[in-house]
């Protein structure tokens, strides 16, 4: 059997969400295995939920999650749409400055109850945050969480284009 190329890794996802939706995809100790069958549906969730909150292919995410499969699976999502940027949750207030600044952030990728200034100095920013989270049915949602605003301010004002790799090739 000859090897297979993908232009994208969501073609990548999406063939072995079809022809192995039971094989492990992701496995991080402590945590039940990921599926691919599971992986491709929760990914195309979220991407389709950035899409909706205004996150095109010139946004530029920046991912501030607890280590695990649900980070994990965010920055899948958010590298098949935009600019993904996973950044160190330990990171003090002045560093947040500088990464967001410097990084040109559209959005902030976080959850609830992280410890962590990011969430603070994107306030400070006008930086959108939007909050990962379970839904009663163990999905992954997105839920954005900046007091005023209904979608991040396009992109194309805050951003200059970027490479990224599109839900769809």
């Amino acid at each position: 059997m000859g090897s297979r190329v993908f232009l994208c890794l969501s073609d990548l996802l999406a063939h072995y969400g079809q022809i192995a939706p039971d094989g492990d995809a992701i496995l991080a100790p402590g945590f039940a295995p990921i599926r691919y069958g599971a992986l491709w549906s929760q990914m195309n969730s979220l991407a389709r939920a950035l899409r909706s909150l205004g996150i095109g292919p010139d946004g530029r995410v920046a991912i501030v999650l607890p280590e695990g499969p649900d980070n994990a699976i965010a920055m899948i999502a958010v590298a098949c749409g935009a600019v993904c940027v996973p950044l160190n949750p330990a990171f003090v207030a002045d560093e947040w400055q500088r990464y967001f600044g410097d990084l040109r952030i559209t959005a902030l990728l976080t959850c609830a109850d992280i410890r962590s200034a990011s969430a603070d100095v994107a306030r400070r920013l006008d930086i959108p945050i939007i909050h990962l989270s379970r839904s009663s049915e163990g999905l992954l949602v997105l839920k954005l969480n900046s007091p005023g605003m209904a979608k991040p301010p396009s992109v194309a004002a805050r951003s200059r284009p970027a490479p990224m790799m599109p839900l769809s090739c």
